[in-house]
């Protein structure tokens, strides 16, 4: 995942990436480079967290309907759906300059923030891309793990449903979230830059309804 968003961070940036075999190897050497695995599972828990407790804090992101137990589950479910967005923030890391990576998932937050709703659309449509990829390979890998299990020698029962559920899964991991994930990173590194009296209003605001988010602006300082 790492080497993915690098990927696209160094595109974003007008660097001109090398193919086949060499891209890879530049990919993962861009990732090492920027970030350590501690901290991009770091950073990705923290935003995540930050982003569901946002959407469900900040007055300006939550939903007004006439049902409160509706409006509840609708916060509930636009903070999940958020706190997934955050996994292509940090793009933005590898496009910038500093070398913070805290600093890409503040301005990230912030983004997240000020285009709730149609970040919040997007991540819907790239998990229900991903999710219904599962669905169509756990449809289409049942007739082959039906065909292996009729061949052996013992009968596996519902096993066969829990292999195809598995192969599925392993197949989305590898090849849907990725795809998701890249549109995802797209759509942060299009959206037009922050400034800095907006960026220090929306800072305050999350800091005041998302008193962790201190912890990323001291970190990105």
């Amino acid at each position: 995942m790492g080497g993915q968003l690098a990927l696209l961070g160094e595109e974003a940036k007008g660097t001109k990436l090398p193919e086949g075999k060499a891209q890879i190897d530049f990919a993962k050497q861009t990732a090492a480079a920027g970030l350590t695995p501690a901290q991009f599972r770091e950073i990705g828990q923290t935003s995540a967290q930050i982003a569901r407790q946002a959407a469900m804090a900040l007055p300006a992101l939550g939903w007004k309907t006439a049902n409160g137990s509706l409006n509840k589950a609708l916060v509930w479910c636009s903070g999940t759906v958020a706190a997934s967005a955050t996994r292509a923030m940090l793009s933005l890391h590898f496009r910038a300059s500093d070398g913070n990576p805290w600093k890409a998932a503040e301005i990230g937050l912030l983004q997240l923030t000020r285009n709730f709703r149609q970040m919040l659309t997007f991540e819907l449509y790239a998990l229900a891309f991903e999710y219904t990829g599962w669905v169509i390979a756990y449809i289409a890998l049942l007739y082959p793990i039906e065909s292996i299990a009729s061949s052996l020698p013992i009968d596996v029962g519902s096993w066969r449903y829990v292999f195809a559920l598995i192969f599925a899964w392993c197949l989305k991991l590898a090849f849907f979230a990725p795809i998701a994930t890249t549109a995802m990173a797209h759509a942060f590194l299009s959206l037009p830059g922050l400034g800095d009296i907006e960026a220090s209003a929306l800072a305050n605001e999350l800091e005041e309804y998302v008193p962790d988010f201190r912890d990323i602006r001291a970190k990105a300082a």
